[in-house]
């Protein structure tokens, strides 16, 4: 699978549209044969750290991007398009602003439910003020949570996580799980209590070779895992390294913008993107798949 990157500032007459960026790519994924192509949509962001408002006039090159008004304005421009389309986000839509502190992270899960993400995965930020605290705002949420690598067995978080989920789009199915990085470290212990981590390399090996046995044409991964390895963590690159039957993944945690491919453990393609941070990118990847023709 291979992406080719373009970047545009929409400079649409509407203001609310003004000031976000639209990283898009293309993909094509054969899937045997010589059946009908078949093209969806897939729209991601990450790292919004409750920027529900556009950044602040004083803070440089980004002032006035981001806003969950104009990325409501561009997503359902793209949906009108009559395209399939999924939303999905990869973690840390919470923290980062007042409006988190003062609402309990009500406005971000509201504000997502109301732009009809398909499903989400956990950042490490999502812990902060406690499980019970995220199961509440978990119950509130009109969305899926995906989480294939914590074990909240015990907790108050149990049973409101799916490991994957299977979608079809318009007759492509695709398959998508979530990935959380250790907290350890970065959350306070008392927080975290009751979310055990397990390995995401394991994790998603098993939840790709589900979702294609589950007939999934496509297999995302929503990571809250960070770009690149590191001594103590493990990142997209080593995960798309390690693991097969993935095809995409919208990776999030280290505020990167970027597109990048990593050969997998079986020599295919893993496209890893990242779209930044404080919502100043929507990300839009349009895949073509080449089904195969039924028998």
């Amino acid at each position: 699978m291979k992406l080719n990157k373009q970047k545009f500032l929409l400079s649409l007459a509407k203001v609310i549209a003004v000031g976000i960026l639209v990283a898009a790519g293309k993909s094509v994924i054969d899937g045997g044969g010589t059946g009908k192509e078949k093209t969806i949509t897939i729209l991601h962001t990450n790292d919004t750290h409750s920027q529900i408002f556009p950044i602040a006039a004083d803070k440089g090159r980004w002032a006035g991007f981001g806003g969950y008004a104009k990325r409501a304005y561009l997503i359902d421009g793209i949906r009108a398009e009559g395209r399939g389309v999924l939303l999905f986000d990869s973690g840390d839509f919470s923290q980062g602003t007042p409006y988190f502190n003062f609402f309990k992270g009500n406005i971000e899960v509201d504000a997502m439910g109301l732009m009809g993400y398909d499903a989400v995965t956990l950042g490490n930020h999502e812990f902060d003020n406690g499980v019970e605290e995220l199961a509440r705002r978990v119950d509130r949420a009109e969305f899926p949570v995906l989480s294939a690598n914590y074990d909240f067995s015990g907790s108050a978080m149990e049973g409101k996580t799916l490991p994957f989920k299977l979608f079809d789009v318009k007759g492509v199915k695709v398959g998508a799980f979530g990935l959380t990085i250790n907290t350890r470290g970065m959350v306070d212990a008392a927080n975290a209590r009751g979310a055990v981590y397990k390995d995401p390399v394991a994790c998603a090996q098993w939840a790709a070779d589900t979702l294609r046995a589950l007939g999934a044409d496509v297999v995302v991964a929503l990571t809250h895992l960070g770009e690149h390895s590191t001594p103590f963590y493990i990142g997209d690159d080593s995960l798309a390294a390690k693991t097969s039957g993935i095809d995409l993944i919208l990776g999030g945690h280290s505020h990167t913008d970027g597109i990048s491919t990593v050969r997998n453990k079986e020599g295919g393609e893993v496209t890893i993107v990242q779209q930044a941070s404080q919502g100043r990118l929507l990300g839009r990847v349009d895949i073509t798949v080449k089904k195969k023709k039924k028998e």
